[in-house]
């Protein structure tokens, strides 16, 4: 137990020493009395009071009278009135009015005494204690406010940054990448060696251009329905377009593509946005699953929505980065394996990829998440679309 500062108040100083005698061992307990409830008052403007024990029949002020002075005083101070049972009713409308802590019924005992006190310091600890928790609570709120507020500012400054970088590199880039084209028009004219320089910087500035669109795209998905054009669209076709322009890729790294696609897979969207979220997915599959691997993609429909898989057998992603992976910039694999790829295994990029296929998923009232089993045990990303209901379209026009 804490310190703690007991004032017993009784007109009669026998009392007070029979409250003392029953306290007598209890441990780090000061006992103050006084026969004056005005004197008891004065010793509040003094003393730090923790529990209050007062007779409730007093010649110059009651009990409760007393305890209602002692709670614009010293709130905090447990009170407790000693009472005869013909004053118990008002003893109660006290407790109730939040006067009064508890009560100790005349003729005591030392026990009773000993007990009420004993809750009392209880009571009075624990409630400081969570006074305490409950401004340090403020205190870290106010913090984690704070600390919210910028991480918006932030995220705001880095997508205007985004946007901003991608118009102003747009123009410079076009205008390497026309100058390139034209020479590679009359690259027979070049020198074996300068041919394959002209190939290696066309090659480098349209991956370039990529990136750039990139952070484009990203800049824009921070918007909801940015640039979306919504029409009807089967899935299962737009999943084989994709499957069809990835599927070279998947040959030369001979990675297994299987589909699993039911049919009339109808969901209204922008098309071309759709697609860019398939084909960033069904890279980072085959980017991520090692040569002679499997990636397989499914897709099927309940009343509600479209649901399409694409699972792999690749490098997995450990539990605790599940979320992390769809945050704009983050890089799962480790800087060692780094290099600038598409398809190839292992192949880094912006780490723009899927926080854009999020941003295009959410736009389209849909959902995206990722699964593992964790490190080299495979993954599955899962992207749910509203299903297209044409005769709710119709209703609503």
């Amino acid at each position: 137990m804490k310190p703690c500062t007991l004032l017993a108040v009784d007109d009669e100083i026998e009392n007070i020493e029979s409250i003392k005698r029953a306290l007598r061992r209890e441990a780090r307990l000061t006992i103050l009395g006084t026969t004056h409830p005005q004197e008891a008052l004065e010793i509040f403007q003094t003393e730090k009071i923790h529990i209050l024990i007062t007779d409730q029949r007093m010649p110059e002020l009651s009990g409760t009278e007393l305890l209602r002075e002692v709670v614009s005083i010293s709130p905090d101070t447990v009170r407790i009135i000693l009472t005869a049972y013909t004053d118990v009713q008002e003893i109660l409308d006290a407790i109730n009015m939040g006067h009064v802590y508890s009560y100790i019924i005349k003729p005591w005992n030392p026990e009773e005494v000993r007990t009420v006190v004993q809750q009392a310091r209880l009571f009075y600890r624990l409630r400081d204690e969570n006074r305490l928790l409950t401004e340090e609570l403020k205190q870290k709120n106010k913090l984690l406010t704070k600390k919210n507020e910028e991480l918006e500012r932030f995220n705001e400054l880095k997508t205007k940054f985004m946007v901003v970088a991608s118009h102003e590199l747009r123009t410079p880039a076009t205008i390497i990448t026309s100058a390139l084209e034209l020479l590679s028009e009359q690259k027979s004219d070049f020198k074996p060696e300068h041919q394959k320089i002209l190939q290696n910087s066309l090659n480098g500035v349209r991956r370039l251009n990529e990136i750039i669109e990139s952070f484009f795209e990203s800049g824009n998905w921070n918007r909801p329905q940015a640039g979306i054009q919504l029409a009807p669209i089967d899935l299962k076709l737009l999943l084989i377009q994709v499957v069809v322009d990835l599927k070279h890729f998947f040959e030369n790294r001979k990675v297994e593509l299987g589909l699993n696609l039911e049919n009339d897979l109808m969901v209204v969207g922008d098309r071309r946005k759709l697609y860019l979220v398939f084909e960033n997915l069904l890279s980072n599959a085959l980017k991520y699953t090692p040569d002679m691997g499997k990636v397989v993609v499914s897709a099927h429909k309940n009343e509600q929505n479209v649901s399409v898989i694409i699972r792999d057998t690749g490098i997995g992603i450990p539990v605790e980065e599940l979320e992390n992976i769809f945050d704009t910039f983050y890089q799962l694999e480790n800087v060692r394996y780094h290099h600038t790829s598409r398809h190839e295994f292992m192949g880094g990029g912006t780490g723009l990829g899927l926080s854009m296929c999020r941003g295009i998923i959410q736009a389209h009232q849909g959902k995206i998440w990722a699964e593992s089993d964790g490190e080299n045990r495979g993954s599955a990303f899962y992207v749910t679309l509203p299903l297209y209901q044409p005769e709710v379209s119709t209703n609503n026009s």
